[in-house]
């Protein structure tokens, strides 16, 4: 497995802990029961690709904005 692979398999599960422990947060302060680590750690890959694929268009919106912002900078000179 190349470093990079290695570099992006690791960050994906720190983003999974990360998530799992801010859902075991949020329903032991909401008073509710923890589910099982099997549904635990699917809630948490859901929310990650969730929040990966937001970052990702918005990204891109980002990018053609600036794009955008650029090309119009360049016509008034």
């Amino acid at each position: 497995m190349s470093d990079i692979k290695k570099a992006k398999t690791w960050m994906k599960e720190r983003q999974k802990n990360l998530a799992r422990s801010v859902i075991k947060y949020k329903l032991t302060s909401d008073g509710e029961r923890i589910p099982d680590d099997a549904t635990l750690d699917a809630s948490a890959e859901k929310v990650v690709e969730e929040a990966n694929r937001i970052i990702k268009a918005k990204g891109r919106d980002v990018l053609a904005l600036a794009a955008d912002r650029i090309s119009r900078f360049r016509r008034k000179l």
